[in-house]
């Protein structure tokens, strides 16, 4: 699956946040680039927000909001698994994406923390 990147401002905590009243934003400029197409690694459903997996400008493993991007390749890779937690309003609901990061909380946590002996399996 591959995305471009549409936005480099939205909301810093999301549009759930928005509208709880959380209306700040903030520039992803650093790590996003306005009409660059990433690469998806998984698509997370956290916190009520949709979420991509993706490397960003810095090189660094990141979930960006979706809003800030179109889908350009809407093909999944085959390998792809997904598990659903039940619905989290405050964590992680549902995920989709490989296999590792599907099985393994902590894999998952590995990755958000930018764990190298994890980040290797990219």
């Amino acid at each position: 699956m591959k995305v471009e990147c549409i936005a480099e401002e939205g909301f810093t905590f999301g549009n759930i946040g928005a509208i709880k009243g959380l209306k700040m934003k903030s520039n992803f400029n650093r790590s996003l680039k306005g009409g660059k197409i990433y690469i998806v690694y998984a698509i997370a459903l956290y916190k009520n927000e949709m979420n991509y997996l993706i490397y960003d400008e810095n090189m660094m493993v990141s979930m960006a909001y979706s809003d800030l991007f179109k889908i350009v390749d809407n093909r999944f890779p085959i390998n792809w698994e997904c598990n659903y937690y039940g619905y989290q309003p405050d964590s992680l609901s549902f995920i989709i994406g490989y296999q590792e990061l599907i099985k393994s909380i902590e894999h998952y946590n590995g990755v958000l923390e930018q764990k190298k002996k994890i980040l290797n399996c990219f």
